[in-house]
């Protein structure tokens, strides 16, 4: 059996218990570039901090907030999902800022209608709506 990638692990265990779907394939996950962070505590919310509403990635770099994977986002939807059978992000988007795509551009994930969506958005955008997780050490 082939090695699979953490990208592709992460998403198949969320997809094997409520549907997904992500804008990049495996390959192109495999390029998003992280920091090499395995345990992060981040506020125990249903939508991602209400204080980082309308900050882009960029502002969030400038302001030096830390902010959770596109890794550790899908390892929280599925933690969440497991416990209450719910899902996070039903209102607004968490932008993971602590990633990038090989193009630059910063994923983002929640739920959306009846799917757990992965997808992207320009590092110098922001809306309301989008919020970064900030981890807490």
């Amino acid at each position: 059996m082939a090695e699979w990638s953490t990208s592709r692990l992460l998403h198949e265990v969320c997809g094997r218990m409520f549907p997904t779907w992500q804008a990049y394939d495996d390959g192109q996950l495999d390029k998003i570039v992280s920091a090499d962070v395995h345990v992060v505590l981040a506020r125990d919310t249903v939508e991602a901090d209400e204080i980082h509403k309308n900050k882009s990635t960029k502002t969030v770099e400038a302001e030096n907030i830390s902010a959770i994977t596109i890794r550790q986002r899908e390892v929280l939807e599925a933690r969440y999902f497991f416990e209450t059978g719910e899902h996070l992000d039903i209102a607004n988007t968490t932008i993971c800022a602590g990633s990038r795509y090989a193009d630059g551009f910063v994923p983002r994930a929640y739920w959306r209608d009846d799917e757990f969506d992965v997808s992207c958005v320009a590092p110098a955008f922001a809306y309301g709506s989008w919020r970064v997780r900030e981890t807490v050490f």
